[in-house]
């Protein structure tokens, strides 16, 4: 599936090269943020999203403020259903990392316990 969008509705756009970049950066990040309509009431929670995925992002609040109106063809995601399904599987694969690294080592020691 393609990602479509539209920017008809941004009021105030930078059509500048530079302003393009952080408009496609803006775009993409809506699959990223799971919120694919940039609005007054949800462009805090696009930001916060997009900071926690990407924290070296030179993609501001300023510039998430100026893409008021865009538009994609992303779901828009609830909260509790993008936390759920971004972290939930990364905790779980983290507890099965540290167990399996515990069931590494506690073999390690007993095999030179063993030799003692």
């Amino acid at each position: 599936m393609s990602l479509d969008y539209d920017l008809s509705k941004i009021v105030d756009r930078d059509k500048s090269d530079e302003g393009w970049n952080v408009t496609e950066t803006i775009i993409f990040g809506c699959m990223i943020t799971d919120i694919g309509k940039i609005t007054k009431a949800n462009y805090h929670a696009w930001f916060a999203r997009y900071k926690i995925m990407i924290p070296e992002t030179t993609v501001t609040i300023f510039d998430v403020r100026k893409h008021i109106g865009l538009h994609t063809n992303v779901i828009n995601r609830t909260q509790y259903w993008w936390i759920k399904h971004t972290f939930e599987p990364r905790l779980e694969q983290i507890a099965l990392d540290a167990m399996r690294l515990e069931r590494e080592a506690d073999k390690e020691i007993q095999e030179i316990q063993d030799l003692l």
